[in-house]
């Protein structure tokens, strides 16, 4: 035993001693086992040893030099999944490596491992941190026009690049003649320009020199010459701005050049021209969202993945949508295409309807940052409007061009917000199948993430008077919007509340008083002609908070808030509609066949006539007794046809006469006629005299004035009616030689020349008519039925 332990000693001293000399001969002799052969760290050296990337991305080469013992061919690159962003091309010696641009707002970084056989070499490649995803503002030094309003308004051209959106430049004052205007705007520094944001003037006055039509070029650094990048045509009174996406990117431009063919009323102005590069640092949100518009997740998107991208609200918004808790009412919706106003107008002589056809039921507050996401725009120009009716009222409302994709929006105003859609197309508001296909093409999807909801009414979705009542206490701003089948109407919710206004039936009214006036004016009847008739637009009715008097404007019509009732009680709807017929009349005055001189607040009132009899069952002609006791029929028979007074009553305030009661004494004739043509089976009377008035070129008034208008309006009475009305007209003073000024709206002259009521005279009685019946001018709303008013024909 002893003699084994002796043993097991020896043979423990000498193990160790043993593996110690094989070691050392091994090294001597260059033998290595596979652990020191991973140990290698000599058979390839990397130049640089880092790579580091900016955020935006781009490539690096790194030169790679491998010990004799290597062949490159067999040498492998990888990265682990999670560094995708990053690629790899090898070739030869050179490896290039390449990173794409990175939205995150922290650093990122992979291994890019190198591998030969058992040899492994392992690349750190980084990259930093974005700086954020907004496009960038390209900076402007100086610009140039042709002409520049300095010396009466300080309106000089830098006034479209001070980033003040209420300035603006104007040409010289005068219209313009000699086309095209050039003006040309310099880069502090040569940069890439991707697109331009146009911002018409915004104030409240004439908003004269919107571009029509315009051609947009730039010139690159070390050049001289000019390269067109856009053809650009707005349509006239466009006052939207417009974004003008470029079809590529125009890299090392320091000068863009704007050549302006037309513009409103042949003045130009500016209120800011905005350029911009994009920014390639964006994340891509289609990776997680199903489009732009960030409303749906792509098919199997996991928490994880949503932690992992940028922007909070774009976390939260994917979390909320992947747990089912978002609200998409109102948040999210499709916004159909309307006509541009103007073109219906310029077609039927009229005033512009409407721009608020799409509200949103989104409110904002002042100075808030609104993130506001667009779908397709089928190269329309989108905009959103912000209006806050007590705090700047219609005419402080702020519009902000939209583009396809992210919108960050800085609001000056808080307010209801609206979109806008605008084509040069004709597409009605009651669409047939072929209209929809047409509606749908040019439809765009907007997104208010998380966006504030005062929503609103639409007669079009069936909303209960529940969930109306609902609505209106759920509202967080003062007013809503309320959507009919011709009308768009924003009113006090606190009204709608006090008078627990039936909606539906008062939509219902509202929609009639448009309708009948549309009728009136042969809209229906005509409607199929080559042209259409019937406006694409809806007609827009608003409180004014701040307003003393009700009025009607291009594009509105507004009421002060003591017409509540009005707005929100049907029954005294019907008893006070006269003052909706009037201002909704005035934007549909056909000008200038039935509307001259001395007839702006006349008129219109033929359509307040029709509406009020209509509803209230009522004439104000004839009911209302005025402060002489008499009806005004009564009053406007003694005072122009006993009176003998020409019918523009010329000399009002010398005689005596309130201005309310001047117009309607105007107004009596016209209604009187419409009297005497219903009692005879004529009802398209007037529905013939304004298409007349619609498709016949305008007189020339430059040379005898306005008065030929007012003749040329008997002259049109009688052909279509074929009825001599001449004794009729000759009563009511039209036929009546005058030679005066009238202050309507602006002071003009206003002849009536004898020679030219001669010379109608013998152009009707010419004609064989026969003769309507003697002291017509004694029809009224009582006895327009009686036989002595009927024509023996």
């Amino acid at each position: 035993m002893k003699n084994e332990n002796l043993h097991t000693q020896k043979r423990r001293l000498i193990q160790p001693v043993f593996f110690l000399l094989t070691a050392m001969l091994l090294s001597l002799f260059g033998c290595t086992d596979d652990s020191e052969e991973l140990q290698r760290t000599d058979w390839v050296r990397v130049l640089p040893l880092q790579i580091e990337f900016p955020s935006s991305g781009g490539e690096q080469e790194v030169t790679l030099i491998f010990s004799e013992d290597i062949d490159p061919s067999l040498l492998q690159c990888a990265v682990p999944e999670s560094g995708k962003w990053c690629s790899f091309e090898l070739k030869d010696k050179v490896l290039k490596v390449t990173a794409t641009p990175t939205a995150y707002l922290t650093p990122r970084s992979t291994v890019l491992s190198l591998t030969y056989k058992t040899l492994r070499r392992d690349i750190t490649v980084s990259q930093a941190a974005s700086t954020g995803s907004d496009d960038i503002k390209i900076e402007v030094a100086s610009a140039t026009a042709t002409t520049e309003e300095t010396e009466q308004e300080d309106r000089g051209i830098e006034k479209s690049f001070d980033g003040d959106y209420l300035s603006y430049f104007n040409s010289k004052f005068g219209a313009f003649s000699d086309w095209p205007f050039i003006i040309d705007y310099t880069f502090k520094s040569p940069a890439q320009l991707d697109y331009i944001v146009y911002t018409p003037r915004t104030d409240n006055g004439t908003r004269y020199g919107a571009f029509n039509e315009f051609n947009v070029y730039v010139m690159t650094n070390g050049s001289s010459e000019w390269t067109k990048v856009a053809e650009c045509a707005r349509g006239d009174k466009n006052y939207t701005p417009t974004t003008i996406q470029l079809e590529q990117s125009y890299t090392d431009v320091k000068q863009v050049r704007f050549e302006i063919q037309s513009a409103h009323n042949n003045r130009i102005s500016c209120a800011e021209m905005d350029f911009y590069q994009t920014n390639q640092n964006k994340f891509d949100y289609t990776t997680i969202f199903t489009d732009e518009t960030c409303s749906a997740l792509r098919e199997g998107i996991t928490e994880k993945e949503i932690t992992k991208m940028p922007g909070e609200t774009y976390q939260k918004l994917a979390l909320a949508l992947l747990k089912g808790t978002y609200d998409k009412a109102y948040r999210i919706a499709d916004y159909r295409p309307y006509q541009t106003p103007s073109i219906m107008a310029s077609t039927l002589k009229t005033s512009e309807y409407g721009l608020r056809d799409n509200p949103t039921g989104i409110y904002v507050e002042q100075g808030e940052e609104v993130l506001v996401l667009v779908g397709d725009t089928h190269g329309q120009n989108v905009s959103m409007i912000v209006q806050d009716l007590v705090n700047g009222g219609y005419n402080g409302a702020r519009t902000y061009a939209l583009k396809e994709g992210e919108n960050k929006v800085k609001v000056e105003t808080g307010g209801l917000v609206y979109i806008q859609n605008l084509t040069q197309d004709y597409i009605p508001l009651e669409l047939s199948e072929a209209d929809k296909e047409a509606a749908e093409a040019k439809t765009v999807t907007v997104h208010f993430p998380f966006g504030k909801v005062n929503g609103y009414y639409d007669v079009r979705n069936h909303t209960t008077q529940e969930e109306w009542e609902e609505m209106l206490r759920n509202t967080r701003w003062q007013d809503i919007d309320v959507v009919g089948k011709y009308v768009v109407i924003t009113w006090a919710v606190q009204d709608y509340m006090s008078y627990q206004t039936p909606i539906k039936e008062m939509v219902d009214l509202f929609d009639t008083v448009v309708e009948r006036e549309w009728a009136l004016m042969g809209l229906f009847k005509y409607h199929n002609n080559p042209d259409k008739r019937l406006f694409a637009n809806r007609m827009y009715l608003h409180i004014e908070h701040q307003s003393k008097n009700p009025y009607s404007s291009t594009n509105h019509t507004a009421y002060v808030p003591s017409y509540a009732e009005v707005f929100c009680s049907p029954e005294r709807m019907k008893a006070r509609s006269w003052v909706l017929g009037h201002e909704i009349g005035h934007s549909n005055q056909t000008r200038p066949g039935l509307k001259w001189t001395g007839t702006t607040e006349v008129t219109n009132n033929i359509m307040s006539m029709d509406v009020s009899v209509y509803l209230s069952g009522e004439s104000k002609l004839n009911s209302v007794q005025t402060s002489t006791g008499k009806t005004y029929y009564q009053e406007a028979i003694d005072y122009i046809v006993t009176g003998n007074n020409p019918h523009c009553m010329w000399n009002w305030k010398a005689d005596g006469i309130t201005e309310e009661h001047m117009y309607t004494c105007k107004l009596v004739p016209f209604w009187q006629l419409k009297l005497f043509m219903d009692a005879n089976g004529y009802t398209d009377f007037y529905p013939d005299l304004y298409e007349h008035f619609r498709i016949t070129p305008d007189l020339d008034t430059t040379a005898k004035t306005q008065g030929i208008l007012q003749l040329d309006f008997v002259r049109q009475a009688c052909k279509y009616s074929k009825i001599n009305l001449l004794q009729f007209f000759e009563d009511w003073g039209f036929l009546t030689p005058v030679d005066t000024e009238i202050n309507d709206y602006g002071t003009k002259p206003f002849i009536v020349y004898q020679e030219d009521i001669d010379a109608l005279k013998a152009e009707i009685n010419a004609l064989g008519y026969p003769v309507a019946p003697a002291e017509l001018y004694n029809i009224t709303d009582s006895n327009w039925e009686d036989a002595k008013w009927k024509m023996n024909r």
